[in-house]
């Protein structure tokens, strides 16, 4: 693996960034407070990542962020990233229902001490794992 050095996702992102208490780094964006009143939730406490109305929250940010871009295009794909495979993908499979897309999620752990596999999910439920040789 190649080593570029260090950097910020700040650097690649921009202010394209929301704090895990919902509060957008784009001053432009909805505060959580004006979202949660909107979508008829309780400003306090803050959703965490793992329920459906963190998710709702998310979703209207998202919509919101890509109406700042001047397009009509509506989001069509959600692609997210993450690290664990419960907290995670309960937060990506909230967050599709939510908006309504489809996508994909990478959840990646750097646990050295296991196996790395590749796991997909299969039909009602089930998942197909295979290990990743190489």
């Amino acid at each position: 693996m190649k080593n570029y050095g260090l950097s910020s996702i700040s650097t690649f992102l921009g202010d394209n960034i929301v704090y895990r208490n919902l509060q957008p780094m784009d001053e432009r964006l909805p505060a959580f407070a004006d979202i949660a009143a909107g979508l008829g939730l309780n400003a306090t406490p803050i959703p965490r990542k793992s329920e459906h109305d963190y998710a709702r929250v998310m979703a209207t940010l998202l919509r919101e962020a890509r109406s700042l871009e001047g397009s009509d295009a509506a989001i069509e794909w959600l692609v997210y990233v993450g690290d664990t495979r419960l907290n995670d993908g309960t937060a990506f499979t909230n967050l599709c229902r939510a908006g309504g897309w489809p996508g994909i999620a990478f959840i990646g752990s750097e646990n050295r001490g296991s196996q790395p596999r590749l796991s997909l999910p299969g039909r009602a439920g089930t998942r197909s794992t295979w290990p990743i040789v190489g």
